[in-house]
């Protein structure tokens, strides 16, 4: 089951120029990952940021596919071991941050290091699945991603991310333009491009401040833009005991009664935060004959 819509990406194309491009409106995105705080913004940047890059790579792929975005640490001073973007076929998103501390520093390269694992995984609708390793940038996840484009697709590519914190509330806008495949584009074309994303203040691309046609409209006066349909996203707000359902199979029943003894057994859903109860009842229905050979009848 999906929510309403949650963020829109708006794809678009120069006509003058060859370059293609995408806008990403993201609303209350603390409201659907429970694990965010608010008062931690180089965390909520980087979250923004992971979850952008999911939806823009998920965008151009040529088939569906499951997209997961982590980016894992194995420094044991490290403020984020983990941190999980995923986009599927149905253009469902969850995230997951998993923090060892409270995080206070605004300074990404103070949160993750050029030694921390990040890994794009890609399995299509046949199960075939695909890895690659990203080189982390201390700079930024954009910045990351940026040239992972530039060096894996030969491709000119910006990616601008930003994020805003409301009355409690974050949202986030981003925007990514990238050369079209097999074209050139002038030099100070490119550049004159980088100045224009340089100068938007996140005030501008928040959703629900200037609608996303009208923001390209300004930014790009002096260019032909050609404006495409609009692709809904979701936060995926259903399915977590289902989910929940095959972790207890995998454990097995011996285990699963084990666990009942001191009560049943609540588990909660990392990505949405929903809490789920399992009585032995529950379980019984769950294993079938299972659940009672484990007894030796």
């Amino acid at each position: 089951m999906k929510q309403t819509t949650d963020a829109v990406l708006l794809p678009f194309t120069f006509d003058n120029i060859p370059v293609r491009g995408k806008i990403l409106h993201i609303k209350n995105i603390d409201h659907q990952v429970q694990t965010l705080d608010t008062e931690e913004p180089a965390v909520s940047q980087a979250l923004a940021e992971l979850l952008t890059s999911a939806v823009m790579f998920n965008s151009d792929l040529k088939t569906p596919a499951y997209v997961n975005f982590q980016i894992q640490s194995f420094n044991n001073e490290g403020h984020i071991p983990l941190m999980i973007a995923q986009c599927d076929v149905e253009n469902n998103l969850r995230a997951y941050v998993k923090r060892s501390k409270k995080v206070t520093t605004e300074n990404f390269a103070d949160v993750f290091s050029k030694k921390d694992s990040f890994t794009v995984t890609v399995s299509d609708t046949k199960n075939q699945q695909y890895q690659s390793v990203v080189a982390l940038d201390d700079q930024s996840i954009s910045s990351t991603m940026e040239a992972y484009y530039d060096l894996s697709m030969q491709t000119k590519t910006y990616l601008r991310t930003f994020t805003h914190v409301e009355e409690g509330e974050t949202s986030t806008g981003a925007i990514f333009l990238q050369q079209r495949g097999g074209e050139q584009i002038l030099e100070d074309d490119w550049n004159r491009l980088g100045l224009i994303l340089d100068s938007i203040k996140s005030s501008e691309i928040m959703p629900g401040t200037l609608s996303q046609e009208g923001l390209l409209l300004r930014l790009f006066a002096e260019d032909n833009v050609r404006i495409h349909d609009p692709e809904a996203y979701a936060f995926d707000a259903g399915a977590h005991r289902s989910r929940m359902e095959k972790a207890l199979l995998s454990l097995g029943a011996e285990q699963c009664k084990d666990i009942l003894k001191a009560g049943p057994l609540e588990i909660e859903d990392q990505f949405s935060g929903q809490k789920e109860t399992f009585t032995e009842e529950n379980l019984q229905e769950l294993f079938g004959e299972a659940w009672h050979k484990s007894d030796g009848e």
